[in-house]
């Protein structure tokens, strides 16, 4: 995650020094006729940083997708042995309390890994 940020960062910076470079010689720019080439070289530049600014994207949600279904599977186990344990004889004295409890821990769990 950390070289993808480096390269995202690689990214922009030619587009502010660019964008910089416009503002401070736009009368030069007009008096040459070179506004075409320069809006073209800009537009490329950002197009370079949509395709990382993308990648990053895509590797949030990845990241995302795989800690909910990870967490609902959590929550399934915990469920289901909630349910099997308050039907074993050795078991018969957990409260409901107690179960109560982990379903909550096991929500809460999952909620703070995906945020």
């Amino acid at each position: 995650a950390r070289e993808v940020k480096r390269i995202d960062s690689n990214f922009k910076s030619p587009i502010y020094s660019n964008f910089n470079e416009m503002l401070l010689g736009l009368s030069t720019i007009r008096a040459f006729s070179q506004q075409q080439s320069f809006e073209t070289d800009f537009f490329n530049k950002v197009k370079s940083n949509s395709k990382s600014s993308f990648t990053i994207i895509s590797l949030n949600r990845w990241l995302a997708i795989r800690l909910e279904s990870l967490g609902a599977t959590l929550i399934t186990l915990t469920a289901f042995l909630a349910v099997c344990t308050a039907n074993i004889h050795f078991f018969a004295n957990s409260s409901i309390s107690i179960i109560a409890l982990a379903l909550t821990y096991s929500f809460s769990i999952c909620f703070n890994s995906t945020w």
